[in-house]
């Protein structure tokens, strides 16, 4: 390869961000691709096609027992490396073997399950739980708001650069926008004191005690959930505050699952089942819906008609039938 020219993975990455592909996604599409050359040796993908392609899914399905979703991520990840990196399109991928997905009903929550689960969830958990299940927000989509994100004049969450690339309105539950504009004003303050550099004078840092706070130029630009104590990146000489990760959210889920003493334990992507399934038995309307969840696909929305409890009720939002609210 040339000297001068990336590294394929680098210019795989580079061209999925061009694409504007999710972030995760650009992570696990790389990381298949990686593991797809080296499950052949480090061979030289321009080298291999559709057996050695063929090899490596039937691997991940026989040997690593992945489930299917995980199967035919991978392989979408290796077609398109092949299509947009080496410019070498696989021939006929319909040979290939596409793995099965099994037909099942999404894991949702009774209203009284959900009133337990959010009982047992702390701060700021329960606040990202609340906008799974009272907006149906992916689990990005809530970690990603931010304080611009929030109209409390006309009761909505904006959600920007969605999955597909697309920014959509939701409504915003009554009871959650008590808390929400609190922890708008402590983010807003926050911003204030990480301005002057005082929220990490006082730590016994040495060396990093100098480093500047890294902030966005407007307090509204902030993200909503970041950690309390600022983290240090050395390499860059500054502090910055972490967005909380997935994993720290399903775990402190799942913890409150079991401590709920709930057998079925789903993920936080249950708590948007959750939403979805009480929002239909409340009478929304199928496409109002399919706008709130952001699906491209009826079809993907009417999923939620064959798991409905048949309630008759009419109301804004499912979190409005939870009882006092932890604000």
């Amino acid at each position: 390869m040339n000297g001068n020219k990336p590294k394929l993975l680098v210019q795989f990455r580079r061209a999925m961000v061009a694409m504007a592909y999710a972030e995760s996604t650009v992570k696990d599409y790389a990381k298949a691709v990686e593991k797809y050359i080296r499950f052949h040796d480090m061979r030289h993908p321009a080298s291999m096609g559709e057996v050695e392609v063929g090899d490596f899914v039937t691997y991940l399905g026989y040997v690593e027992h992945l489930s299917p979703e995980s199967q035919n991520k991978a392989l979408c990840a290796i077609v398109l490396f092949y299509n947009k990196i080496l410019f070498k399109p696989l021939g006929n991928i319909s040979n290939l073997r596409w793995a099965r997905k099994k037909k099942r009903l999404p894991i949702c929550y009774s209203m009284e399950d959900m009133r337990k689960i959010l009982e047992n969830l702390q701060s700021p958990y329960y606040l990202i739980a609340s906008l799974g299940f009272g907006c149906g927000l992916r689990i990005g989509e809530v970690l990603k708001l931010r304080l611009m994100d929030l109209d409390f004049q006309r009761g909505a969450i904006r959600v920007v650069q969605g999955k597909h690339s697309k920014d959509r309105d939701v409504p915003l539950p009554n009871k959650l926008i008590k808390p929400l504009k609190r922890l708008s004003e402590f983010r807003a303050q926050e911003f204030i004191i990480d301005k002057k550099g005082l929220s990490v004078s006082d730590a016994n840092l040495g060396e990093a005690a100098s480093f500047v706070v890294e902030v966005p130029k407007y307090p509204e630009e902030q993200f909503l959930f970041v950690h309390r104590k600022p983290s240090v990146d050395y390499s860059r000489r500054v502090f910055y505050r972490k967005i909380y990760t997935r994993q720290s959210v399903d775990k402190a889920l799942k913890r409150a699952i079991r401590i709920a003493g709930i057998p079925c334990v789903g993920g936080f992507h249950s708590l948007r089942h959750s939403y979805s399934t009480a929002a239909i038995g409340m009478g929304m309307n199928i496409r109002e819906l399919q706008h709130y969840l952001g699906h491209n696909d009826i079809n993907t929305t009417q999923i939620y008609t064959h798991v409905l409890n048949n309630e008759d009720q009419s109301i804004s939002s499912p979190l409005s039938e939870i009882g006092n609210f932890k604000d």
